[in-house]
């Protein structure tokens, strides 16, 4: 195994941690979005 082959990989699985963490705040940030539309605090 190579060198470049081992950058990659490991770029590989960071880039995909990140993608999933971003997607799970994304979901977080619309199911509060969601709660607070239906009930607005006034």
């Amino acid at each position: 195994m190579s060198t470049r082959d081992r950058l990659a990989s490991m770029a590989e699985r960071m880039i995909g941690r990140f993608r999933e963490e971003s997607y799970f705040l994304f979901y977080k940030g619309h199911i509060r979005m969601m709660m607070s539309f239906e009930s607005p605090e006034i």
